[in-house]
């Protein structure tokens, strides 16, 4: 596995709980690393007036730090905040930013001001001024204020004796949907001390500062510019800052504001801060990029080359087992009916068949584009995309073609599918079956330079092979996946029992195969997307294009579900190929628009059993690869479009923190010890033959290893039964599960279930091609919710009627309650289902796991006493 090493500045850590008051001053003292350390983590904070003002002194500190792609990509955050006074500021600080790139002396021209006082120096407002005046908080005072010329090299306090912090402060409102606004605490104040002698200043802050402009005659400005320079130049001993609060209707002259005039106005900031609060928070900072793409490394190709043979003998293996055991289980049933006038021992068939699997296979993945070109044609009607098409959709795709091209050689085709959900994948291995296939939701969805990383990750695929075995795998594995659609809309349109039933089992059967044959293949589709991330990022230099690449195929796929209200057959047979998976794709991409940033992510990132916790996942958790991606952002000294925060050192000694690992898996466990005593019962046997012991000989038969791994695997499901299923007594005394809040917490495991319900529409496929309930989704108004439901195991009740019994509350408003479990990809397992006109139905997970656990040891016991398998 590719490995990043985060090399964060340890400096910036922050070892206390993060405080904007603290922040600030220590942006006051011009402790920088300290500032950041606590202004960073709030940059993202829920509160959007506490968000804004962390942002508003971080560009401050970039800008004093000299770092000034960092400074323009806040700004460019700031710059779609929702109050105008807010944008005005970012837009302006943004292109001083980027004039300053040329020279210094492209800065805006300054602005003058007229003094309180006529012996008062007059000095123009800078951003930088206005930036003081939105980090300090005022009093409304009843002294006249009065200008002092502000220095903007040193930010220090002035003192309480001094005449000009008897005398400043004009009365203004405390709001930050107009203007950025932070507070600091009242005793230092971010002014400029004319007794203090001026610093020097770093090359871009004399590039984005204005030079000072004195006039000697007193000139009035316009009334708001007023309003700002006075707020950038007055201080007090207790002051702390803030601007007025509505521009639309004038700024406020200080010296005419009566006490009723401020409280109004006050009253009136009030509620334009909870507007603005409750504003939704910017979901893309648009973090930047390096122009040309610059290698990380060499990496070790051996390991992916390794696992790609590995897969390739697991399939084979795996239909092998397959195909062999159904061939036993045939030969088992015609040698056993025995017919009056008939023998049907005659059509067994005893053959080895592990060649012929073999070379099927290896046959399959060699004519498997050919395999693709045609279904892509046939069903999916793809339309092929030449240089000039695909450039007016992507221009630096284009360029990246070829530059790959002329680098590694070879032909690709790139096509076009005519679907609404942003998708990606490739296929073939060569002798001109190269295609990169792309949905036309994907051109709609992402931005060029987006599209341009998928297309350089698919790239990789091809350049290290694990394209070519996969989409040969996938290609295989879409026969059993059409048996399970055909089979499934083929009885969907029979009434009578004797053909649906026949349809439900080649339904059930065809899915069953095509879920069994994706285990080969997971270890490897998982291991080649941490290849294929950094070598895009490698390609492109655009790490953080990436990341939003990422999320918006992701969210992408919980809105097609959303409006179709079902899983699209073609998200899930081409899973494997996809850089987002499915299952994960549509619980984050439902919530990540209304809670943007790392923490619903955070989970994927910081669980130490997340990996494990992915083993039966086509993909590696989101959050992991994004943080991978932030980490080269990070070495690159890019801004990152997501900030994840520091993962506290664990003890790697503790056995603890395996526990819920283990009662997790104990169901696993316990087949892996069964067959480690089936396999020393055996050996006794072994040795009890040599020393002529007729009572223990028997246990050298092949039987003992299965009937110990059954009985394994029962103990196992009965050991974590209670811990797995609390009880769950009435629906109205739990609590009301909320998602987003549920995702964060990143040490949670499935086995540490919450009893909650939820309420929200029921949604997912219809008919037999959800017979078993394998497409199950709660649509609630924050996001989609796996759901897992058994039917209600009774000696009434027909527990097969129970799945068909589920359609009928497919599409409606219901209540659920049961189960939460955070994995990879949440779930509920279900407990009980109510709809609003008083249906009820009931789910039997905690019955069907003591039922399976109990069977399963009763079954290894059995074939010991009797010696038969």
């Amino acid at each position: 596995m590719v490995e990043f090493r985060d090399e964060s500045n340890p400096n910036s850590e922050v070892t206390e709980t993060p405080s904007l008051e603290q922040g600030l001053a220590a942006l006051q003292r011009k402790h920088y690393t300290e500032a950041i350390a606590h202004l960073k983590p709030l940059s993202h904070d829920r509160d959007r007036r506490i968000q804004t003002r962390s942002q508003i002194g971080l560009v401050h500190i970039y800008i004093a730090q000299g770092q000034r792609d960092e400074a323009i990509a806040l700004c460019q955050i700031l710059a779609q905040s929702p109050a105008a006074a807010v944008r005005q500021w970012a837009e302006g600080i943004q292109q001083r930013l980027q004039g300053s790139g040329k020279s210094p002396s492209s800065s805006a021209t300054p602005i003058q001001h007229q003094a309180a006082t006529p012996n008062a120096t007059q000095k123009p407002t800078t951003d930088f001024d206005d930036l003081a005046a939105s980090l300090t908080y005022r009093k409304p005072p009843s002294s006249t204020p009065i200008s002092t010329p502000p220095d903007e090299s040193s930010l220090v306090a002035v003192p309480a004796e001094s005449p000009q912090a008897e005398s400043v402060s004009p009365e203004i409102t405390e709001s930050v949907s107009e203007t950025p606004a932070s507070t600091l605490s009242d005793e230092q104040p971010l002014v400029a001390s004319p007794a203090e002698p001026p610093q020097s200043k770093s090359g871009l802050a004399e590039a984005v500062e204005p030079a000072l402009v004195t006039s000697p005659t007193p000139v009035q400005p316009p009334l708001e510019e007023a309003t700002i320079a006075q707020e950038a130049t007055t201080s007090t001993h207790e002051a702390t800052t803030s601007t007025d609060e509505d521009v639309e209707d004038g700024a406020l002259e200080a010296e005419e504001a009566s006490v009723e005039e401020a409280s109004a106005e006050e009253a009136e900031a009030s509620s334009a801060e909870e507007a603005a609060a409750a504003e939704p928070p910017v979901l893309w900072k648009q973090a930047g990029r390096i122009d040309r793409g610059r290698s990380l490394g060499a990496t070790d190709r051996a390991k992916l080359l390794v696992l790609e043979g590995v897969t390739v003998f697991l399939l084979i293996g795996m239909v092998w087992a397959i195909t062999q055991t159904s061939l036993s289980v045939y030969n088992a049933i015609v040698t056993r009916i025995t017919l009056p006038f008939l023998n049907l021992s005659f059509l067994a068939v005893y053959i080895q068949l592990f060649w012929w699997v073999a070379g099927l296979v290896v046959l399959g993945l060699v004519i498997a584009p050919w395999f693709w070109r045609w279904q892509m044609h046939r069903g999916a009607q793809v339309q092929p995309l030449d240089a000039n098409a695909l450039e007016t959709r992507s221009p630096e795709t284009v360029q990246l073609l070829r530059r790959f091209i002329r680098k590694y050689g070879g032909t690709f085709k790139v096509q076009c599918l005519p679907e609404a959900t942003p998708l990606i994948f490739s296929y073939g291995h060569g002798l001109n079956t190269r295609r990169i296939v792309l949905s036309q939701g994907l051109f709609d969805q992402l931005s060029d330079d987006e599209i341009a990383t998928l297309v350089a990750a698919e790239l990789t695929h091809f350049r290290f092979w694990d394209g070519a075995i996969l989409s040969g795998i996938t290609a295989l594995l879409q026969l059993p996946y059409e048996l399970y659609v055909r089979a499934a809309k083929w009885g969907d349109r029979r009434n009578s029992p004797i053909f649906r039933i026949p349809a439900v089992i080649a339904s059930v059967l065809g899915y069953g195969l095509f879920w069994t044959g994706r285990l080969a293949t997971l270890w490897l589709s998982r291991m080649r997307l941490y290849y294929s991330d950094r070598a895009a990022c490698e390609l492109t230099g655009n790490p953080n294009g990436l990341t939003r690449a990422l999320l918006k195929i992701a969210m992408g796929h919980a809105q097609t579900v959303i409006a179709q209200q079902e899983t699209p057959y073609l998200l899930e047979r081409l899973e494997l190929l996809t850089p987002v998976g499915r299952q994960e794709s549509l619980i984050i991409g439902s919530l990540y628009p209304s809670h943007p940033g790392p923490e619903l992510l955070e989970w994927d990132r910081s669980n130490p059993h997340s990996r494990w916790l992915a083993v039966l996942d086509a993909q590696p958790p989101l959050g992991d690869r994004l943080h991978r991606l932030a980490l080269i952002a990070q070495k690159w000294r890019l801004p990152q479009e997501l900030e994840f925060s520091t993962i506290p050192t664990r003890s790697s000694n503790s056995w603890r923190r395996y526990l819920p690992l283990l009662i997790q898996a104990s169901p696993l466990v316990g087949l892996i010890v069964g067959l480690l005593v089936g396999q020393g019962l055996w050996w006794l046997g072994i040795y009890a033959e040599q020393l002529r012991s007729i009572s223990l000989d028997w246990l050298r038969n092949d039987f003992i290893h299965l009937a110990c791994m059954a009985i394994g695997l029962g103990i196992g499901t009965l050991l974590r039964l209670n811990v797995f299923f609390p009880e769950i007594k009435r629906i109205n005394t739990l609590p009301a599960g909320e998602l987003p809040e549920l995702l964060r917490p990143p040490n949670a495991m499935p086995v540490q279930q919450q009893t909650l319900r939820f309420q929200g529409t029921l949604i997912g496929r219809r008919g037999l091609a959800n017979a078993i309930a394998q497409d199950l989704f709660l649509k609630t108004d924050e996001g989609l919710l796996r759901l897992h439901f058994l039917p209600f195991l009774s000696l009434s009740d027909n527990p097969i009627a129970g799945w068909q019994q589920l359609q009928r509350f497919l599409h409606e408003t219901v209540l659920v309650s049961g189960w939460f479990r955070r994995g990879v990809t949440p779930w509920l397992d279900l407990n009980s289902l109510h709809t609003q006109n008083g249906r009820t139905m009931r789910s039997g997970h905690p019955l069907w796991a003591a039922a399976i656990g109990i069977l399963a040891v009763l079954w290894g016991c059995y074939k010991i006493l009797t010696g038969d398998i």
